[in-house]
């Protein structure tokens, strides 16, 4: 059972869909699309997978059948990177509810994100900045 099924079990407030898998000394590599049909032709991976939520808060399409594809055979971490926590500019508070439909969707093993500054304005950076 994934830790993030293992939290909510105890409040019961998810019940797991997809396959669980230990992540206990297993590395991790970044899942790219362009990548996946290798992924899923070799089945020779050991570890998991560890994807950016940002590219997967759309609705569907491809992505998202991507990432169904991995879940279904891996395990996932799922990590943040624009949720800009530390930024000086109130949060975005339809991001973090699009991240929690990620993880409800996914139930993924491991879930992180920074705590950096990453927005300004309307404007996204590849960068994590300081806290101000």
């Amino acid at each position: 059972m994934n830790a993030m099924s293992k939290i909510a079990d105890t409040h019961g407030y998810l019940n797991p869909r997809l396959p669980a898998y230990p992540i206990s000394g297993l590395a991790g590599a970044s899942l790219k699309h362009e990548h996946l049909s290798a992924i899923l032709a070799e089945d020779c991976w050991s570890g998991l997978f560890e994807v950016h939520a940002e590219n997967y808060m759309g609705a569907g399409g491809r992505p998202h059948h991507a990432l169904e594809c991995i879940r279904r055979d891996y395990p996932v971490s799922l990590h943040g990177v624009c949720m800009s926590l530390g930024g000086p500019e109130p949060l975005d508070v339809a991001h973090p509810e699009r991240f929690r439909a990620l993880v409800e969707r996914y139930e993924p093993a491991v879930v992180s994100g920074h705590l950096a500054w990453s927005t300004h304005q309307s404007a996204y950076f590849n960068d994590l900045l300081p806290l101000p």
